[in-house]
């Protein structure tokens, strides 16, 4: 049996644990155990991953500041010495024939792998940084890790790597899971969003597009928030529940907090919505097609790749960052348009079962592991 640590410094469920998760169960049938390690057992990605039944551990480090916040960075760089050994006794505990590390920014167990000698993917989710930023850790990253594997070719372009380095894994969906019914009977149309309250998901331009939406269809339409409120993004989502207040969108819209059938609550929606600033490859808009929803998505990461807006099939139509505007003229585009909309829902289900497989995905992986280990 051949060991994996997938590394990721996260603690609650997102798009990175969901797909290391499904994939570790996956891989588990091709001679491949997977541990995920993560940052902290107190949230509710440990219990996700435990629930699933793959093996999971945790490890204190701290993780790594934004570059501009001079004071953080200065402490962040103070305890890395500390991070490095907490992850050499991880990797001595657990002895893995390779390390799968997770976002750009992960330096700590980098290192440890380094010093021990184990073999390092480095898998890039995310287009977070800047320009320069991103070269830099591009560059960093191609140096240090055996190979790189990044969410879409839009992330790899991103971070400037070359593409003899990089191979792209776009993350999976497990469509069987999902219906695939895309004509839903009801005299309101429902229209979704799935993403945690963060200033990075764009869940104040969602609302403000409501706004415009629910003038012209007063009780027509009903907006649905998925996704869990955030510590560390506090005053934002105290923002975000002003806001809903003074758009006199409280009759409008529905907040689900964090769910667990994410293939349920998207089989009652008719449009679903991506408004983030930033994304690579978000899974969200995969699980929207898996159940055969037209998709109205922020121009971010490898949205293009995901939805093909310009092909003779596409799957959803891609509108500027932070521009409610066009995201509501979308969505109106869709409303008006049920065979628009119904052909874009079919046409992602059929490219979802193609080309974001979970069978491929695994696939994607086990070729990646063979190459390095061999």
């Amino acid at each position: 049996m051949i060991k994996i640590l997938n590394i990721i410094p996260e603690d609650r469920i997102s798009g990175p644990i969901v797909r290391a998760t499904e994939i570790a169960k996956e891989l588990l049938m091709h001679n491949y155990e997977t541990v995920i390690v993560i940052s902290s057992n107190q949230n509710n990605a440990f219990d996700y991953i435990k629930k699933n039944k793959v093996n999971v551990d945790w490890v204190k480090f701290g993780k790594t500041p934004n570059p501009k916040k001079v004071f953080l960075l200065i402490k962040w760089l103070i305890f890395l010495p500390r991070d490095v050994l907490n992850f050499i006794k991880l990797l001595r505990l657990h002895d893995p024939n390779l390390v799968h590390l997770n976002s750009a920014f992960f330096f700590a167990p980098a290192i440890a792998s380094k010093i021990l000698k184990i073999p390092i993917i480095w898998h890039i989710n995310d287009t977070m940084s800047g320009p320069l930023l991103s070269k830099v850790l591009g560059f960093i990253c191609s140096k240090v890790a055996n190979l790189i594997i990044v969410a879409a070719n839009a992330v790899g372009e991103h971070y400037g790597i070359n593409r003899a380095l990089r191979t792209t894994v776009y993350p999976p969906v497990n469509y069987h899971h999902f219906l695939t019914n895309s004509h839903r009977i009801s005299s309101t149309t429902k229209i979704s969003l799935i993403a945690n309250w963060s200033f990075v998901k764009g869940i104040d331009v969602f609302l403000k597009s409501a706004a415009i939406i629910n003038k012209s269809f007063v009780g027509q339409v009903e907006f649905h928030i998925a996704g869990a409120k955030l510590q560390s993004q506090k005053k934002y989502s105290e923002s975000l529940d002003q806001l809903i207040i003074d758009l006199n969108l409280k009759d409008t819209v529905k907040i689900h907090g964090h769910i667990d059938n994410i293939s349920l609550f998207l089989s009652n929606m008719d449009i679903h919505v991506l408004t983030s600033r930033s994304e690579a490859c978000p899974i969200t808009v995969l699980e929207g097609m898996a159940a055969s929803l037209p998709i109205v998505a922020t121009n971010v990461g490898g949205i293009d790749e995901c939805i093909v807006p310009n092909s003779t099939e596409p799957c959803g139509i891609v509108v500027p960052v932070s521009n409610e505007i066009a995201i509501a003229e979308a969505i109106f585009k869709l409303i008006e348009n049920k065979d628009l909309s119904h052909s874009m829902g079919l046409s992602g289900r059929k490219r979802i079962e193609n080309v974001f497989s979970l069978e491929l995905c695994t696939k994607k992986h086990i070729e990646a592991y063979s190459l390095i280990l061999a």
